[in-house]
């Protein structure tokens, strides 16, 4: 399979719940990356994980509103502008409230009190974005 950033897979809806793991391998092809790992619909829940144009993930949960929390280690972003394969695993603990983010198995940075930290994480497309 290849996820380019020009097409994916649509899934049926998966319910994480709260407390969940997130983890893939990447390796990064271009230079300015501005796209989706895992996600959903708008309408229903918003993207999971999503990567900006600075290579910051961002772990979004939907709360009515779009509920970006970014992270931004430095060494979660270099592992983003790589083109070295790497692991990232983004682990959602206390009830949904925390994110942290590793790194090659590596702890880089967790985010407390998180936007959106009641709502389920809910995946609907993996490699692109569900609203096109």
């Amino acid at each position: 399979m290849l996820f380019d950033g020009t097409g994916g897979f649509e899934t049926e809806s998966i319910d994480l719940g709260l407390e969940n793991t997130l983890c893939f391998w990447a390796k990064r092809s271009t230079v300015d990356f501005d796209g989706m790992i895992f996600g959903g619909l708008v309408t229903s829940n918003y993207y999971t994980v999503f990567i900006n144009n600075n290579d910051r993930p961002q772990y979004r949960v939907w709360n009515g509103t779009p509920a970006a929390n970014t992270f931004t280690n430095t060494d979660i972003q270099n592992a983003f502008k790589s083109s070295d394969w790497f692991h990232c695993a983004f682990v959602r603990t206390n009830g949904g409230a925390d994110v942290t983010c590793y790194i090659n198995g590596e702890e880089k940075e967790t985010l407390t009190n998180i936007n959106g930290a009641s709502d389920n994480t809910i995946i609907k497309n993996l490699g692109w974005r569900g609203d096109g």
